[in-house]
């Protein structure tokens, strides 16, 4: 359960990655396109929205418009940023990268960055705890002068205002002792967390409350409460909640030790944790709350099966995103609804769409919801009435993959219908305002499916909402190999490109 789950996360970092391959191109400092299109997280410093990506940390002033992008250039270590956290003139970002091993994918923690002026200079930390095989930072948090990060090997650590030093949170001295014992025995790695209390996915502050902190952790045996009177003490007292806690009714337990993401929800006169659980030596996958600092837990209907990997709140809504897709509920969590539209988040004002069913973060911004995931990252200012789509693509006039093509390309190349996303995007600019249609071909050009049919479309502008799921017109699935497509103006300007199918 381990591997899988560290798995999960590391594919959430790197699927962009695979899926854009073929974008071989460098970014200028401020682009009206996303470095990467897998999103991991999304925060805000009170005057810009930050992004952490596959592709680097990237911020915007201006609603999405346009992008700042920065990273190994910048003095990152890498470009795939796994965490973030930010505050009025602090953000820090967690990077990482991954590491093939007998035929193995191997996730490498690569340290820490921050910047106190919105990007113009970066401070880089490499804490053994978050720099080294295993040991990445899933998760950030920032609580006045005191950062905190969720580490997998390196477990829960925090730094201090200016100090350059990182230092491990234990649960308890049984905990501490494993990790000192471990780091003996291989001198190079630093220290790690050989039992699963030690590990971390997730952390979060609570501060409503007027005379301490708590900090809550959560990683692969529940979640540990950590109350704190003073920043740069140990912590006053220290609780467990875990899955089949003898101590409590089942219906009161934790759903899962597996705790990949949390958020707390403030409210008037409280404050509310929110936790995604997965199954570990018993459980199920299930969102819970807790209305008593993680005591007991009161858990959603298990049937919703929700992957959750992370939360928004405004007042009384709670907004979650999943594999399961974007979804919203009034009720606590009895019910959600997803919030897709029943076309798919579809931005006409730049002809691209986000098509992907599963998100990864989610953020409340003033009156504006924003949501990321695997195929970029959308926003909406209405309720979700309308969404904006901000993807990250090559210009048409860059992408043909030969002459015939045009200002057109289709990606990714190759494409699964089964695995992966699941469909291939046809980019193009139109040479002029007319209609376009798009057929694919096998290689007998044999025509195998028309994707769209006389759609208007407006000269200059640049079109990426339209694709094929690799079916034919009666739903069987393409086999594997080379096919063609056209793409047919009405104003007879005829545009011809390849793509393959790799089951």
């Amino acid at each position: 359960m381990i591997r899988k789950i560290l798995l999960v996360l590391m594919f959430m970092m790197l699927n962009a990655s695979a899926a854009n391959s073929y974008m071989k191109y460098t970014l200028s400092d401020s682009s009206a396109i996303l470095p990467a299109n897998s999103v991991l997280d999304i925060r805000s410093d009170g005057s810009a929205i930050w992004i952490a990506s596959s592709g680097g940390v990237a911020k915007t002033t201006d609603g999405g418009e346009n992008w700042i992008r920065f990273g190994i250039d910048d003095g990152l270590k890498s470009n795939s940023v796994s965490g973030l956290a930010a505050m009025p003139g602090l953000v820090w970002a967690a990077t990482s990268r991954s590491e093939v091993q007998e035929g193995e994918l191997i996730p490498v923690g690569t340290g820490l960055a921050t910047t106190k002026d919105g990007g113009a200079a970066w401070g880089i930390y490499e804490p053994n705890q978050a720099a080294y095989y295993g040991k990445i930072a899933y998760d950030l948090e920032i609580t006045d002068s005191t950062v905190w990060a969720a580490c997998f090997y390196g477990g829960l650590i925090r730094t201090f205002g200016n100090d350059s030093s990182f230092y491990n949170v234990f649960p308890d001295s049984a905990t501490r002792a494993q990790f000192d014992s471990a780091g003996a025995a291989n001198p190079n790695s630093g220290g790690f967390a050989p039992t699963l209390q030690g590990r971390f996915f997730s952390v979060k502050a609570d501060t409503s409350h007027p005379d301490s902190t708590i900090i809550y952790g959560g990683g692969a045996a529940g979640i540990y409460r950590f109350v704190f009177t003073s920043y740069d003490t140990l912590p006053d007292t220290v609780y467990h909640a875990y899955y089949a806690d003898t101590l409590l009714t089942s219906d009161q337990w934790l759903p899962g030790n597996f705790v990949i993401s949390m958020g707390v929800q403030y409210l008037d006169s409280t404050s509310v944790l929110w936790a995604g659980c997965k199954p570990a030596g018993g459980g199920y996958i299930a969102i819970s709350r807790s209305i008593d600092n993680g005591l007991t837990w009161q858990t959603s209907d298990p049937s919703y099966d929700l992957e959750c990997w992370n939360f928004a709140f405004d007042g009384n809504t709670v907004y979650t995103a999943t594999t399961q897709g974007l979804l919203r509920s009034e009720d606590n969590g009895q019910t959600w609804t997803n919030l897709r539209p029943s076309g798919g988040y579809v931005d006409d004002s730049n002809h691209t769409a986000y098509l992907a069913e599963t998100f990864y973060s989610v953020a409340i911004v003033g009156n504006t919801l924003w949501a990321g995931g695997p195929d970029g990252v959308i926003r909406s200012s209405d309720n979700g009435v309308t969404w904006r789509v901000f993807r990250s693509y090559i210009p048409a006039s860059q992408g043909a993959d030969f002459a015939d093509a045009g200002d057109s390309y289709a990606y990714p190349v190759p494409f699964s219908p089964e695995r992966g996303t699941g469909y291939v995007r046809f980019h193009y600019r139109a040479p002029s305002t007319t209609k376009a249609t798009i057929k694919v071909y096998d290689f007998g050009l044999n025509l195998v499916r028309t994707v769209i049919d006389g759609k208007q479309v407006i000269g200059g502008q640049e079109y990426d909402d339209d694709i094929w799921e690799g079916q034919n017109g009666e739903g069987d699935v393409a086999v594997n190999g080379v096919y063609f497509y056209l793409i047919k103006f009405d104003n007879g300007t005829d545009w011809w490109g390849k793509l393959a199918v790799l089951k």
